[in-house]
């Protein structure tokens, strides 16, 4: 069955830090297998797992993302690592409550809006800080990637 996904990502989403840009991916990745399985009615236990899985590439992502922030001095770091903690509180909010956890519609739309707002808002905002503290760095370092990992 050839559905259209949830959550089509495109070049205006990518920031232009490519180990953020890939994490992001990845997470609105696991949002359309979340989306794929509710859709196929499948059991509760799958989309636990999947939601298990959000939680921890956004963990991930959220460190990699802080440590970042914090080598660039971004003078907001403490305002989105709020941020960030309010989303992991709702993640496991919606993970470990029981009985009344969010219609699975709910937390679709809840994600989907929470992380494309964040990526185009929040996260926009640190972009020329992260650059900046690159290009000091090694001024080639935006041009070959240097804050992702290598390319094998």
């Amino acid at each position: 069955m050839c559905e259209p996904l949830y959550i089509r990502w495109t070049d205006c989403n990518n920031l232009g830090i490519p180990i953020l840009d890939e994490q992001h991916r990845s997470i609105v990745s696991t949002l359309n297998t979340l989306h794929h399985f509710i859709r196929l009615g499948k059991s509760e236990s799958i989309i636990d797992a999947i939601l298990n899985t959000l939680d921890q590439h956004t963990s991930i992502h959220f460190t990699t993302e802080e440590q970042l922030l914090l080598k660039s001095g971004y003078p907001d770091l403490n305002k989105h690592i709020s941020s960030h903690r309010r989303l992991l509180q709702k993640t496991n909010q919606i993970i470990c409550s029981p009985d009344g956890r969010l219609q699975e519609g709910e937390i679709l739309r809840f994600f989907k809006d929470w992380w494309l707002d964040h990526i185009h808002t929040e996260d926009r905002e640190y972009v020329p800080y992260l650059l900046e503290a690159s290009e000091q760095q090694d001024p080639l370092a935006v041009i070959a990637g240097k804050w992702s990992c290598p390319t094998w």
